[in-house]
Formats: C-alpha cells, structure tokens, sequence
C-alpha cells in the first residue's frame, strides 16, 4: 500500500527530507494517530499527497496564532459572564478546544443558558467545573434551537408554566423526540398524571444522545434517557404481569424514576427472575392476613398471591428491576444458609437488601457471627437456634444489615459489653430474641434508659444495681424496646411508692404486661408486696 502511495505521487520521495519532516509534524504537532493516518492515506491519498507537499510548517504557525486569539476571547467570556477565574478557565479550554474553535458561537449560547433557561452564573460555572464534558455537548448542540422548541412542546401538551419547566431539571432534547414520548405517556396515563411523572423524572420526556459519542446530552441529574418504544414495552410489562394500576406506577416513578428510563429487556428479565424466581416463592410462604401459596386452595390463587406480593416489593423498592447485584446477593444468602422463605421474609421486609453488594453483605455477616461466637461456615444445615441467629436477624431485621460497622454496630456490641458486661452467650440469647435492639439509637434510646434505671431512687431513678440491670434485660430484653417516658418511668415510679423493690418484687417482663394486667398485678390498691411475689412465683 506504501509502495502504490509514493508510486502515485513521486514527488514525495524526490523531495524526501521535506516530506518526512512533514510527516512527523502531522503525527506529532497535529496530534494525527499512526493508525488515523494510515487509513487517511488509503481512504483520501490525494488530500495526504497535497498536505505533505504543502508548506505545514507555515500553515501551522498560522494556525496556532489565530487559536492562541480564539482561545484568549473565549477565556475573557468565561471570566466576565460565569465569574471562572484564568486557571479553570486555561484548564477548561484546553481539554475541550472546541469552545473556542468555533468561539463566535460560545457567547450567544451562553447568554441563552444565562439569560432564557434561567440559569445563574453560579449554576453554570458549577456545571462546566463538575460536569464539563456534558455541559460542552449541552453548549455546541445548539440549545437554544433545541431547548426552546421542547419547552413550547412541554407547555403546548402539558399546559406547563415556563416557570415549572425551566425550574433547574429541563433536560437537553430533540423536539420530535419530546413529541413522541409524550405521545406514548398518554396512552396510559392522563394529563395530569404525566405532569406529576414528568415532575419526578424529567428524563421520562426528555434527553438524546449525542450521534457521535453516545453520551446523553442533559443537565439533569439523571444518567440516561427514556427510549419512546421501551417506556411502551415497560408500561405494558407492568400492567400485564404484575397487574400494576396507574397509581402503582407514579409511586414507583416517584421511589425510583429510574426503572422508566432503563431498556426494556432489562426490567421485564428481572421482573420475571423475581416474579418467578425464588423472591416470588419466598414470598408467596409467607402468612399474611390469612394468606399464603400454602394455605391456597388453587394455583391461580397461589400465582396471584405472589404476584401482588411482587409488585407490592417493587412498588416499594422500583430499583430491584434493574439491580446488578440482585442475583450474586441472592447466591450469596442461599451459601450462608437463607432458605427460600427466609430470602422471602428479607423481601417483603426491606428488599433494599437484595441490591446491596456481596462484599457489603459479608462483611456484616462475618462481623455478627465473629460477635456471636458463630462460624460462618457452620452456618448452612446447622439447625440449632443458636446458630440461627445471625440468619434470624438477617430475616426478622433486614434493618440491621443496612448500619454501618464502625459508626454503628461496633458502638452498640462494646457497649454491651464493656460497660453493662454481657457476655457473648447473654448476647446471643439478648439479640437472637429481639435482634430489633441492635437497630435502637444508642445514644438518644439505649443509654438513656441505661441510666435511669440505675440512677438511684433518691435521685429519681429506678435504683437497679448493674446485675439487676443485666437480669432485667436478659429474662425479657424486649424491654428495651419500650418508652422511657411513657412506659419505663412512670411504672417504676408507681412501684417504687407503693414500696416494691425493683426487679425483686415484680414479675420480669413488668415493662411490657398489658396496662390492664399492669394495674391488676401492681396498682390496684389492695395489693401488696406479698400479692405480687406470690403472682411472681405463680
């Protein structure tokens, strides 16, 4: 191919100092890569053969002195109408030229985005310092061709006020495009539906992608853009399979506006991996206001009883549609031992859960069992309530998987150990039958009721030693789960003057009896501290 080149034109090689010379400026001062430069010498030899025997060097100099001007000018905008001093500015003209290359554009544009969109130079500067490559695309795409003639369309079919519009979330769009998924918003939901959609999730009518780099062109917050025939396709899939109504959809639109911007075949292979999968199933065992695919007399019974359940989950939590990490959290849970109705009970109460990372989920496993004295490995087929426990709270309490180790956990495990001195068994028993403690406010919930039962009586509080504190939380630590206020205080008190000794003379779970038995253990006035030990004992 080399050889054909310089056949063509000879005056190449008769000239060869000069045409090297000026091929190294084409590699090297014009930035040309070796590969884009082969394949200009095969697509377009002629133009190659005449850059090469024209006088580069001077074409050159020529060149750098008019950009050097152009990016002086462009630099003196961004400094006068957003406030950028010459550094960033330096910075951001030398990563994107094209803002100065074509510079009779770049003030116009900028006083559109100022001056029309309402943007504050503030705002702005913001915008190209933390997103510079979004807000090029968005300034030489032409936004005021392409914004102005979206935001007639938005007023002409939603009735929107320009103030709502242009309120800081209008995304960069094509006309025909915003068109064309209002179009299909409204053959499912009505005008005002699709304002209070359009209102959470801009994206749903709005944003395009740059034909030569594929990136969105926006200045939302959002990552991506609504695809008309996906949001058709997802639209369906959810009223379909799951039998979603429109006002199921706005609220998984406003939990999570994500899932309507997401391809099609994405969301419907994770619907139907949890409609049908072992989160489905899981939830269908589970007994709820009488209901459960065991007690179901049909199958049709038994699918519709999973399938509301799905959509109930999803409803609360839209993102599992699209979670990467939904199936390797699942896999991860069924190796530690999780059950399909486990996997269900963590569903129904915080499917947050299932998108967290592997690593995330371990390390909070690891961390529960290495406090509990449990192995992880002893975990699976173990059936012993004792090495059930981390699983239990996993199960019972998803919550606590979502606290952080260092900030929290580990706070509240020394706590309970070195300051009331539970022991890693106590613990076991004390969070294995109400693992909810673990997810308590220690410094605004634990301590202070911690104190006021050992403050002494002189002093207004319940007068309890520490071992009568720990024998008090460890015969019924669900205690701990009541007020202090409306519960703890005002029962010691009532037992502390009529001459009870606390925990002694009371039954041990007198922080949560009914009031009713309350009163008739305790307060009613022909008791005394005899009766109540002899109800104790009975």
């Amino acid at each position: 191919e080399l050889r054909a080149f310089f056949n063509e034109y000879p005056e190449l090689y008769t000239d060869c100092p000069s045409a090297v010379s000026r091929l190294l400026i084409l590699l090297h001062d014009l930035e040309f890569s070796e590969k884009k430069l082969a394949k200009l010498i095969q697509s377009h030899p002629d133009k190659i053969a005449a850059m090469l025997l024209s006088d580069l060097e001077q074409t050159l100099r020529n060149d750098k002195e008019q950009r050097t001007i152009w990016k002086n000018k462009a630099s003196q905008v961004l400094q006068s109408h957003l406030g950028m001093n010459e550094e960033a500015g330096d910075e951001i003209l030398t990563n994107f030229p094209e803002l100065y290359e074509i510079w009779p554009s770049l003030l116009p544009r900028l006083e559109y985005m100022l001056q029309q969109i309402n943007l504050s130079p503030e705002r702005l500067l913001f915008m190209l310092e933390n997103h510079p490559e979004r807000t090029v695309q968005i300034l030489m795409n032409d936004p005021e061709q392409n914004i102005k003639g979206s935001v007639a369309i938005l007023q002409e079919e939603l009735q929107m006020p320009i103030t709502e519009i242009l309120s800081g979330k209008l995304w960069y769009v094509q006309r025909s495009e915003v068109r064309l998924r209002i179009a299909t918003l409204k053959q499912y939901f009505s005008i005002p539906d699709i304002k209070r959609l359009v209102r959470l999730e801009p994206g749903l009518v709005g944003g395009t992608r740059n034909p030569r780099t594929g990136r969105s062109l926006t200045i939302s917050s959002s990552r991506k853009e609504a695809d008309a025939n996906d949001m058709s396709e997802i639209f369906s899939l959810l009223r379909n399979e799951l039998k979603a109504t429109d006002e199921d959809i706005l609220k998984m639109c406003s939990n999570y506006q994500g899932v309507f911007i997401e391809s099609a075949d994405r969301v419907r292979s994770q619907v139907e991996f949890l409609l049908y999968g072992q989160v489905g199933k899981g939830l269908g065992l589970l007994l709820r206001r009488g209901l459960s695919t065991r007690k179901a007399e049909t199958e049709i019974e038994a699918q519709e009883i999973v399938r509301q359940r799905t959509l109930d989950v999803l409803v609360g939590c839209p993102a599992l549609t699209i979670s990467k990490n939904l199936v390797p959290a699942l896999n991860y849970l069924q190796s530690i031992g999780c059950e399909v109705y486990d996997i269900g009970r963590i569903a129904y109460r915080r499917p947050q859960l299932l998108q967290f990372e592997v690593e995330s989920l371990k390390s909070k496993v690891d961390y529960l069992c290495k406090q509990l004295d449990m192995s992880e490995g002893n975990l699976p087929g173990n059936t012993t309530s004792a090495s059930r426990t981390v699983l239990d709270i996993m199960a019972t309490v998803p919550d606590t998987f979502t606290l952080s180790l260092q900030g929290n956990l580990d706070v509240k495990f020394r706590y309970f150990r070195e300051d009331l001195g539970f022991n890693t068994t106590e613990l076991q028993s004390i969070f294995g039958s109400r693992p909810q403690i673990l997810c308590l406010n220690l410094e605004n919930n634990v301590i202070p009721k911690m104190d006021y039962l050992m403050t002494p009586i002189e002093e207004g509080g319940a007068g309890l030693t520490i071992e009568e504190l720990r024998r008090v939380i460890i015969s019924h630590p669900e205690g701990l789960r009541t007020s202090l206020e409306l519960n703890i205080q005002p029962r010691c008190q009532a037992a502390i003057r009529r001459g009870f000794k606390i925990p002694d003379d009371l039954p041990h779970n007198f922080l949560t009896m009914s009031e009713s038995r309350w009163s008739k253990v305790v307060l009613s006035e022909n008791k005394t501290k005899k009766d109540a030990k002899s109800k104790t004992k009975k």
